[in-house]
């Protein structure tokens, strides 16, 4: 900010009161266009994020994650999710598939593919569908995915999860 006297956005980050936030940093002027500081705003990603995503996932049916292109889940309709990191996280090494089409997620702006993970509040995994569509403002890029869980079994083929 001090440099570019552009608006700005952090990655998400775990702040002094101990909450996952993002700061938005926004240029101040004088009348005379000199620089004159900035105001920052600390906002919880999750509630930023949910005030947009509820109101599709209730329409159409689906859910929704939000992704930073570093793999960290900064939205997800089951907040349980929220903070992993996909290409990092234990839980999520066990799904190969699902590692896989994040990298390409990061990689294409837009695309759709499939994945294998678990179902919202259990410890059994289903084949998921997935369109996405990478946003960028501020200086950051989000990953935005909508997903919608396929009612087919998931065979040991398909998921490496152990059993």
């Amino acid at each position: 900010m001090q440099k570019n006297r552009k608006p700005g956005m952090s990655k998400v980050f775990d702040s002094v009161e101990g909450i996952k936030s993002v700061d938005v940093e926004y240029p101040v002027f004088s009348v005379n266009k000199e620089f004159s500081g900035s105001v920052s705003l600390l906002i919880k990603q999750y509630e930023f994020v949910r005030i947009f995503a509820a109101p599709v996932e209730k329409e159409l049916g689906v859910k929704c994650w939000v992704m930073q292109k570093n793999g960290v889940i900064i939205y997800e309709t089951d907040s349980g999710q929220i903070g992993l990191n996909i290409f990092k996280d234990t839980l999520c090494k066990d799904y190969p598939g699902l590692i896989l089409l994040g990298k390409r997620m990061v990689k294409e702006k837009n695309g759709a593919g499939y994945y294998t993970f678990l179902i919202h509040g259990t410890d059994r995994a289903v084949r998921k569908e997935a369109v996405w569509k990478m946003i960028h403002f501020f200086n950051n890029d989000w990953i935005v995915v909508v997903y919608d869980e396929m009612s087919c079994p998931v065979s040991h083929e398909v998921s490496t999860k152990a059993k």
